[in-house]
């Protein structure tokens, strides 16, 4: 692709909205050693092994081993640890010039199984809450050169792009599809500017699997809290009356985890789910998400379970919102809507997207005690 005198302006604009880090692109790799596809490779973790300040899994003990890729490769990593059936989990990066950027993420020793976006360095991160021998093998297969890998930004690294009359046509306007890899609770900026032409780029988010929209970005940095581990796509199109293809530039910066957002749950299909408070520090609330559609009408009910070692119930506190520019905005909240000390409130929801329910004791003060709470949808 040709870039531009006004792309590269672009996107030395992005580059200093996003000022890398010169400690994380300086990054020294602690790695146990090289994989090689096929052979198994080993360890065994211990609390030693726990190094704060890590760029990643800070909270855990774990150990790096690198791995040499290619565009479009198939990789798979499969094993166990010694003890508990496999509690170990696996953690892919790509080191970029901004430092190490995750592409995948599997946990409690399940395969990791990830098409690798680019040729470079990969570190492999095993991580465990507890001391654990594991034993492991990388198994390759070549790239599939009739589908070339997906686009794919990395944090913190400013991207260029065009979107032509050669890429699909949604609706009236074509577009052009980039993907990322997200943490849930992950607090990420998105900016997006045009390279000239009249071309005025707009993005729509999308949430791994369902495909459920999350908000969009517009020549502007816009603010996102992602609700799930897995592969977010950013659909790049033109805006209102602007021409439909142009060149633009686009990068995706991460701030980290937010705590707040650690636990966020999904309700289960049957749109029931049980929860419980207190039993971890600062445990006070829990983020439940769900995706909805414009004028959809939802009911939320909260019902208290007995606190711990008190034969009472507590008081619970229900609040519905979104997120916007990263922050939790309510939009409805109810105390003792399904009488005595259990909350609901129903609510039509403005636009479609994903929603937060944030469910606590009243004035979030500490409890320690489950709870059941349900989402039903009713009709329009």
């Amino acid at each position: 692709m040709t870039t531009t005198r006004t792309s590269r302006i672009a996107l030395a604009i992005l580059a200093f909205f996003f000022a890398l880090d010169p400690a994380a692109a300086a990054a020294e790799s602690r790695s146990k050693g090289v994989i090689t596809p096929g052979r198994p490779f080993s360890g065994s973790i211990t609390d030693a092994d726990r190094r704060s300040g890590d760029y990643h899994q800070w909270a855990f003990s774990h150990h790096d081993w690198t791995y040499k890729g290619r565009a479009g490769e198939r990789v798979v990593v499969t094993g166990a640890s010694e003890r508990d059936g496999g509690l170990v989990d696996f953690s892919l990066f790509i080191r970029t010039v901004a430092g190490e950027s995750m592409i995948a993420k599997s946990s409690l020793g399940r395969k990791l199984d990830v098409r690798l976006p680019a040729d470079g360095e990969y570190i492999l991160c095993v991580a465990s809450v507890s001391d654990q021998q594991y034993n492991l093998v990388l198994t390759s297969a070549p790239p599939d050169e009739s589908a070339p890998p997906p686009r794919q930004i990395f944090g913190g690294v400013p991207v260029t792009g065009q979107v032509t009359d050669a890429d699909e046509k949604q609706e009236e306007n074509r577009h052009q599809d980039w993907t990322f890899f997200g943490q849930a609770g992950e607090r990420i900026t998105i900016a997006l500017s045009g390279a000239g032409g009249g071309f005025s780029p707009f993005a729509a988010l999308y949430a791994p699997k369902s495909n459920g929209f999350l908000g969009e970005a517009q020549s502007a940095a816009a603010g996102f809290v992602l609700p799930m581990d897995g592969i977010y796509t950013l659909c790049i199109h033109s805006h209102g009356d602007a021409p439909d293809t142009g060149a633009f530039a686009l990068a995706v910066q991460s701030t980290g985890v937010l705590d707040e957002w650690d636990s966020m749950q999904t309700f289960r299909e049957d749109g029931t789910g049980l929860g419980m408070l207190g039993y971890f520090i600062n445990d006070k609330v829990d983020a439940w998400y769900f995706f909805g559609a414009k004028d959809e009408q939802v009911q939320i009910t909260m019902r208290p379970k007995k606190l711990i070692d008190s034969d009472e119930d507590f008081d619970t506190y229900l609040r519905l919102g979104r997120i916007e520019d990263g922050r939790f905005r309510e939009l409805a909240s109810d105390d003792d809507g399904a009488g005595g000390t259990a909350s609901r409130l129903n609510f039509r929801l403005p636009a479609s997207g994903m929603y937060v329910v944030r469910a606590s004791a009243y004035q979030e003060r500490a409890v320690e005690s489950h709870y059941d709470i349900s989402l039903e949808r009713m009709s329009k």
